[in-house]
């Protein structure tokens, strides 16, 4: 029996994304020089990658009523993590064994704006740990697990994100973590770095591919390294997903962004995204607006590995989700996602232009990366 249920509508949206005047990888650059109150938040690595509990993140952001204008999946360098953790004296990770394993993985930035944004911000915040997200309090402003259930699985108290806690604390993070980057700039600073090796979606390689990918092999051992740096990263079973933007009129961006993450291995890639960025591409629905000043103009692009096939795009209804309890299907309507082939790499070279970064630790020897991210301004190693 299938249990149908419409997201609920209000007249205000709290979740929408908003849209600046001037796009720089989808975020104002003077956001810092506006009247309007915006904070910044950061999702660490265990909350990304291993719990993969962003989407409930985001519904804990959907219930204190903020917006969001800037989101981003980034790697981030032991330097630029020592930047990071070291202002203010705040330092809830030290010692830099820490550090090196938070390089391994991905973070996700987000900038959030409306009235009392700080302070609505912090309400997500652990008591213990000030500015910083643990796993109770994230779930406690969720209902749809059980938090004992969850802590068996979950240290209790590991940290899961981190936001602002005062309006100079935001500006510095802003600027550290919203670093703008262009295509050629991308590729000039690839081809002068010592340790960044990146796979374009075009086929073409830079940097050090062949010291990643002897790294891979001598380390990784446990699984078979294609003799092609690229098809490391392509031969994968990726799927592009966009979460379109009458999921954000229907408040369940959230609900969808857990979804996916229950139902794929994990996430290579994730950033906000404007139709105006990428008109043409058949990711859209026909009836969504390009215009930059419609709130819903806008989506959230995604790379997923090894995609389960309970997820279905269903063309019939106005916004459902529905679940069969006896087969374990989920039924999604098409006008609230785009849902790419395996393998499909069009999308990647529309939406994720940048390619596939990785790199070598220089500390640790570690092999980092192989994510999809927005920007290289965070890997810094001099």
């Amino acid at each position: 029996m299938y249990i149908y249920r419409m997201a609920s509508v209000e007249k205000k949206n709290r979740f929408r994304f908003a849209v600046p005047k001037k796009k720089t990888h989808g975020l104002a650059k003077d956001i810092t020089k506006g009247k309007q109150d915006w904070t910044f938040l950061l999702c660490y690595p265990s909350s990304v990658a291993s719990d993969r509990i962003v989407g409930k993140i985001l519904t804990a952001i959907e219930g204190i009523g903020l917006d969001i204008m800037g989101m981003r999946l980034m790697c981030a360098s032991a330097k630029f993590l020592t930047t990071h953790f070291d202002r203010d004296g705040r330092n809830p990770c030290p010692g830099d064994s820490t550090r090196h394993i938070l390089t391994r993985f991905p973070f996700i930035a987000m900038i959030l704006v409306g009235e009392g944004a700080i302070e609505k911000a912090r309400q997500l915040t652990s008591e213990e740990y000030e500015s910083y997200f643990t796993c109770e309090k994230v779930l406690q402003l969720t209902s749809e697990i059980s938090v004992t259930k969850t802590l068996n699985i979950w240290a209790p108290g590991r940290l899961q994100a981190y936001t602002s806690d005062s309006f100079r604390s935001a500006v510095k993070d802003y600027e550290l973590w919203f670093a703008s980057d262009s295509l050629f700039t991308w590729r000039k600073e690839v081809e002068a770095s010592k340790y960044l090796a990146c796979a374009f979606p075009d086929g073409t390689l830079s940097g050090p591919t062949d010291d990643v990918r002897e790294n891979i092999v001598k380390l990784e051992h446990y699984i078979t390294v294609p003799p092609n740096f690229a098809d490391i990263y392509y031969e994968e079973d990726l799927t592009f997903v966009l979460i379109r933007p009458l999921a954000f009129e229907k408040q369940c961006v959230g609900e969808l962004v857990s979804i996916i993450e229950r139902n794929s291995f994990y996430t290579k890639g994730l950033k906000l995204v404007r139709k105006s960025e990428f008109p043409d591409s058949k990711a859209w629905p026909a009836s969504s607006s390009g215009d930059e000043k419609c709130e819903f103009g806008i989506g959230i692009a995604m790379l997923v590995c090894h995609i389960l096939p309970q997820i279905q795009t269903v063309n019939d209804g106005d916004g459902c989700i529905s679940n069969d309890g006896n087969t374990g299907k989920i039924k999604i309507c098409s006008n609230l996602i785009y849902l790419g082939e395996p393998g499909d790499k069009t999308m990647i070279r529309e939406f994720f232009e940048f390619g596939a970064v990785s790199w070598v630790d220089p500390a640790s020897g570690a092999n980092c990366g192989g994510y999809f991210v927005a920007t290289l301004s965070s890997l810094q190693f001099a």
